[in-house]
């Protein structure tokens, strides 16, 4: 069961969380030991979401961590923007359904055995809901950063020596690539227009 966090406390327990006020310009993200894109080649938008569910929570395993922790970098509500796209209705739909209203902007902390769901929601969320913030999730030890992109993509950042490390261990048994473009693409689009995603609520 996912684990609700007030957004002021999360971010006390957890301040190298990134966050972002667009009002007063100002950004904060931690200092990085390394960032990568991580990336999973998949035929079908559905296949990836499956694929991707699993291997973020065979990588979480690989890394020791036992939970991991989501925050959105803004204030603004997880269910801040409804979509009739079927996928996103049921991700909306299942945080409704764990008692998420819909001024919740706090935390989760997910469960290594409960990620794959999260996840695989998380995903359809991210990627047809343009007015979301980027909701990146933090190990409970703070070692490493990640998000996952429009694309189906892991942006992953190592936050010292040692995470660093047990990434590049971890990266030899997992079938995540790395990236080499400088941007990410859709995959699963000949005209890099993703089905389904919105720019209002």
């Amino acid at each position: 069961m996912p684990k609700k966090i007030n957004r002021k406390d999360c971010l006390t327990k957890y301040p190298k969380f990134p966050q972002s006020d667009h009002l007063n310009e100002d950004y904060f993200f931690p200092k990085v030991y390394r960032g990568y894109i991580l990336m999973l080649s998949s035929k079908s938008t559905k296949g990836h979401v499956k694929s991707i569910a699993k291997e973020i929570s065979n990588l979480i395993q690989y890394l020791r961590a036992g939970s991991l922790v989501f925050l959105g970098d803004t204030e603004t509500p997880w269910l801040y923007q409804q979509n009739d796209y079927k996928p996103a209705m049921s991700a909306f739909q299942y945080l409704s359904e764990k008692k998420v209203g819909r001024k919740f902007n706090g935390g989760f902390e997910i469960a290594v055995d409960e990620l794959p769901i999260f996840i695989a929601h998380l995903f359809w969320l991210v990627r047809c809901n343009a007015a979301l913030p980027i909701i990146h999730f933090l190990d409970k030890d703070q070692d490493f950063i990640g998000s996952i992109c429009q694309y189906g993509n892991i942006h992953f950042f190592t936050l010292n020596k040692r995470s660093d490390a047990r990434l590049q261990d971890a990266l030899i048994k997992s079938p995540f690539t790395i990236l080499q473009e400088e941007k990410c693409y859709d995959q699963f689009s000949k005209t890099g227009r993703i089905k389904g995603r919105e720019a209002v609520h």
